[in-house]
C-alpha cells in the first residue's frame, strides 16, 4: 500500500503519512520522514492522530545510533524534512554533547522515538 499524506488544513503543512496494512486496514500513521508512530483501526483516526500530534511528536525526545560509539543517545530534532532530520545531542553521557548533526534517510536501525 502506497503513504497518503496528510495535511494540516489551514495551510497545508506536511503532518505526517498514513498507510494501510490491507485494503480495509488496519492503518498506521506515520512522520513526515516516515517513521512509524501507531495504529489504529480506520484511515480517518490514522489521520486525526497526525493533525493533533504530527508535529507535535517531533519535538519529543528522540535517539539516534551512533556508529562510533555503537550505542544510542537522547537528542532533539531540530529541523525534519522527508528526506532527513537535522538533530542536536542531548545525551550528558555522549562526548558531542550539543553539536548538530544532519541525518540522511533515517529508519528505526538508525533513528527512534525515546521508550
Amino acid at each position: 500500500m502506497e503513504f497518503k499524506a496528510v495535511l494540516r488544513e489551514e495551510d497545508d503543512e506536511l503532518m505526517g503519512f498514513v498507510r494501510a496494512h490491507s485494503e480495509t486496514g488496519p492503518f498506521e500513521a506515520y512522520t513526515l520522514f516516515k517513521y512509524s508512530l501507531q495504529i489504529f483501526d480506520t484511515e480517518r483516526q490514522a489521520e486525526n492522530f497526525l493533525q493533533t500530534n504530527g508535529l507535535r511528536v517531533l519535538m519529543e525526545r528522540w535517539c539516534f545510533f551512533d556508529e562510533t560509539h555503537q550505542d544510542w543517545y537522547t537528542c532533539q530534532i531540530t529541523e525534519a524534512t522527508t528526506r532527513q532530520i537535522k538533530y542536536t545531542i542531548t545525551d550528558l553521557g555522549h562526548p558531542d554533547l550539543y553539536t548538530t548533526h544532519v541525518l540522511v534517510a533515517p529508519h528505526p536501525d538508525n533513528f527512534k522515538l525515546k521508550e
